[in-house]
C-alpha cells in the first residue's frame, strides 16, 4: 500500500531478478534509487543488472560504490560475484574473503568463499569454509543456499 516502502520495493526487485524478468528487476530498482539514491543494495543489484551486458564497467562501478561504503559486506559479495562471471577465481575469493570479515555469520559469504578457494585448488581450506558455513546455515538459514549440495561437497573433500 505504500509505494516508497524500501523494503518492499526491493522484494518485488529480487522476485523478478530471481525470475528472470531483468528488465521488470531494474525497474523496481530504480525507484528505490530514485526515493534513495544511496541504497547500496539497489545500486550493487543495479550494476550486476548492468553488469551482464559490460562487465568492465560494472567492476568500476562497484568499486566506486566500495569506496564510498567499504564496511557493505554485500557490495564486495556482488563484486565477488562478477569476478565468477569473467572466471577470475583469484579476485572473487579476494571480494569473498571481505564480505566474510565483514558479515563473519552470513553463511553465504563463507560459502561462497569456499567455492571460490575449491576453484582455484585448495581444497583443505574450501572444506573449513564448506563447513563454516553449513554451520552458519543451521544458525541462520538461507534461502539461497542449497544444504543438500553443501552436504554432498563436504562428504566428497573428507
Amino acid at each position: 500500500t505504500d509505494i516508497r516502502n524500501i523494503d518492499a520495493l526491493l522484494g518485488m526487485a529480487a522476485i523478478a531478478a530471481r525470475q528472470g524478468r531483468v528488465q521488470d528487476a531494474a525497474g523496481w530498482y530504480a525507484r528505490v534509487l530514485e526515493i534513495e539514491p544511496r541504497n547500496s543494495f539497489a545500486q550493487a543489484a543495479m550494476a550486476s543488472l548492468m553488469g551482464q551486458l559490460d562487465p568492465v564497467s560494472n567492476e568500476t562501478r562497484l568499486k566506486n560504490i566500495i569506496a564510498q561504503q567499504p564496511d557493505a559486506a554485500h557490495l564486495h559479495a556482488s563484486l565477488g560475484h562478477l569476478y565468477v562471471t569473467q572466471q577470475l577465481w583469484p579476485q572473487a575469493q579476494q571480494a569473498y574473503f571481505e564480505a566474510h570479515r565483514l558479515d563473519a555469520r552470513n553463511p553465504e559469504h563463507a560459502y561462497n568463499l569456499a567455492i571460490s578457494m575449491d576453484h582455484m585448488g585448495k581444497p583443505a581450506l574450501a572444506l573449513q569454509y564448506y563447513q563454516l558455513a553449513r554451520s552458519l546455515a543451521m544458525q541462520s538459514p538461507s534461502p539461497a543456499l542449497d544444504l543438500a549440495t553443501l552436504e554432498a561437497r563436504i562428504q566428497q573433500l573428507q
